[in-house]
């Protein structure tokens, strides 16, 4: 792992990524279950929106480490 300047930045990966795939894992399952198939699409969208934004994130984090320090 790469040590970066803001002590929080791990943290925040690590609650984009966690809530990501909390929100996969129960809320767009069960909405696809129940036939609510907006709120399904939705749920499915902003869980992997979340897991995105933790990935890329961390890769932008990696990337500058490496290239600016």
């Amino acid at each position: 792992m790469y040590q970066s300047n803001s002590g929080y930045l791990l943290y925040v990966i690590l609650l984009f990524l966690v809530s990501g795939a909390a929100i996969l894992l129960s809320d767009a399952r069960n909405y696809k279950e129940q036939d609510m198939r907006r709120e399904g699409k939705y749920a499915f969208f902003l869980g992997w929106l979340n897991v995105l934004a933790g990935l890329g994130i961390w890769a932008g984090g990696w990337a500058f480490s490496l290239f600016f320090q």
